[in-house]
């Protein structure tokens, strides 16, 4: 007969087994070779078409999906150059919802000027922007905005 001390014996022994959706919030320090929208939007012939590791606060809203700047992160209205488009979003293993308003880490693929999908217009960021290809966990690093991320 198996006692309740057996039980939980097992149950701490599968811990491990069971996934979470939990992206824990990092240090900022640790990307620092991070590329932010300023930084790719400046040097665009450099990073055009390449894989960066980006950094930024995600605003989303009914209209558009942009990463901004985190100088400009709590501005209304950042500089063009402060922000961009973001494509690809589904990718990422959190959803939307989990992801606006935070300051995130993700490896994408850098474009000055973005085509998008049928169907799909380019509101409020501006035609540069970020494709994300690869399934992936971003890296949270900051939530200091609301659900809207503006």
């Amino acid at each position: 007969m198996a006692t309740k001390a057996s039980y939980c014996a097992l149950a701490l022994a599968m811990l491990p087994l069971v996934g979470c959706n939990h992206t824990p919030v990092e240090d900022p320090s640790m990307y620092d070779d991070a590329k932010t929208p300023l930084e790719l939007n400046n040097n665009r012939a450099l990073y055009e078409g390449k894989k960066v590791l980006v950094r930024g606060y995600l605003y989303v809203d009914a209209e558009a999906i942009c990463l901004v700047e985190p100088e400009f992160s709590l501005s209304e209205s950042p500089p063009r150059d402060a922000e961009f488009s973001v494509l690809g979003l589904a990718l990422l293993t959190l959803n939307t919802k989990q992801l606006a308003g935070k300051e995130i880490v993700f490896v994408a693929t850098y474009k000055s000027n973005l085509t998008p999908e049928p169907g799909f217009l380019l509101k409020g960021c501006g035609k540069s922007g970020v494709v994300i290809e690869e399934a992936q966990t971003p890296h949270l690093l900051q939530n200091r905005r609301g659900a809207s991320g503006r």
